[in-house]
């Protein structure tokens, strides 16, 4: 495991391609991004974690509503999207899983063989789709390990890594063979987990994009991503009027320096003054997913590099060249906002939780700032 990340880390330009086998055999790397970054990083989100359990501890004793159906509490359109992207419906997969347990009952069994015709037969008595969700869950045997379904990438099958579409959380079904009739493994309890973490990360849009076979459940997904873009540009708005910032938000490059010839500069997420010292701060605000692993760190920080990736500018390059071309225009920016004489052009990145950039951003220091929502008040 601990290879396979290092192997990651390598590709992504945060280790050192270099190797040595000490006295006693062991393989040995160079360790700086795991010492200066990793984990640092690991002891404050560790920490941040645990200060969020303790807040949210009496939650554990709320009575669980237990509803038939999830027509009441779940929309429409979250309805349609997952049947497009999962085949059934939600309460069919909740009913199988009810049967499923049921079975392991029976048996007095947490966890079961059970071959896929008495399954069927089972089912079938007592679920219209029953079998076919069985199906959809089932981790099916591949001819080696390097191959991967299409749709999906390798990194999808590598167990060093989090949100895998090849993950027991995933396909929580065990199918041994390939045969007509073929003998399942079932632990219903562990069924019952994967689903709730599929339906929990769809809902909140969290599953990874091209792991994503459905129009409907991308632009559900997408429509996540903008509503938690939105709201937390709005939190950080809010924060910085209660320190006696002047504030706009999602403000377009073009109402600010007019019309600009080629690139796209798109919004400034957030636009902050004060007259008095004439500081102005242009903000990007990231609502990030937490990366846990090794090799998502290193993925992380790869899209924070300011610079080109795959042929395009990563997610810090494009914040760069937007506030470049603001200073290069800056007498415009300070008609905009009605504040006169030379302004203090500030380029801040903003994310919602720790992050591994806020240890690894020596070489960048000198063009951007990056805090945390907590630490916005000491702007």
């Amino acid at each position: 495991m601990s290879l396979g990340d290092t192997s990651n880390e390598i590709h992504l330009d945060v280790t050192s391609p270099s190797i040595s086998i000490s006295p006693l055999g062991d393989v040995l790397f160079e360790s700086s991004f795991r010492d200066q970054v990793l984990e640092p990083f690991s002891s404050v989100t560790n920490s941040s974690m645990v200060d969020s359990a303790v807040e949210k501890f009496e939650t554990n004793f709320f009575d669980v509503r237990i509803t038939s159906s999830v027509e009441s509490v779940v929309s429409q359109e979250f309805r349609d999207a997952w049947v497009e992207e999962f085949g059934y419906s939600v309460d069919e997969y909740r009913e199988v899983i009810d049967h499923l347990e049921d079975i392991g009952i029976e048996r007095n069994a947490a966890v079961y063989e059970i071959r896929r015709s008495e399954l069927s037969a089972y089912l079938r008595q007592r679920s219209v789709n029953g079998v076919q969700v069985v199906d959809v869950l089932s981790m099916k045997p591949r001819t080696n390990w390097h191959t991967i379904p299409e749709g999906l990438k390798d990194k999808d099958r590598q167990p060093w890594r989090f949100r895998r579409a090849l993950s027991m959380l995933r396909l929580p079904i065990v199918q041994l063979d390939t045969s007509a009739d073929p003998l399942l493994i079932i632990a219903p309890g562990l069924v019952r987990d994967s689903v709730t973490h599929i339906f929990r990360s769809a809902f909140k849009g969290e599953i990874l994009h091209h792991q994503i076979k459905s129009k409907a459940m991308k632009v559900w997904s997408g429509s996540c991503a903008e509503i938690r873009g939105a709201d937390f540009n709005n939190q950080t708005s809010k924060r910085l009027r209660e320190s006696n910032w002047n504030v706009q938000e999602g403000v377009n490059v073009r109402s600010i320096v007019g019309r600009v010839d080629g690139m796209n500069f798109g919004d400034v997420d957030v636009l902050a003054w004060r007259s008095p010292d004439r500081r102005v701060l242009l903000i990007e605000c990231k609502d990030l997913h937490f990366h846990k692993s090794p090799s998502e760190v290193a993925e992380q920080l790869s899209d924070f590099r300011g610079g080109m990736k795959s042929g395009r500018r990563d997610l810090l390059r494009k914040h760069l060249d937007r506030v470049e071309v603001i200073r290069e225009k800056s007498e415009k920016l300070a008609r905009y906002i009605g504040v006169t004489g030379p302004l203090t052009i500030e380029a801040w990145i903003v994310f919602r939780n720790p992050v591994p950039m806020l240890f690894a951003w020596e070489h960048l220091k000198s063009q951007m700032s990056i805090t945390t929502f907590d630490q916005l008040g000491d702007i």
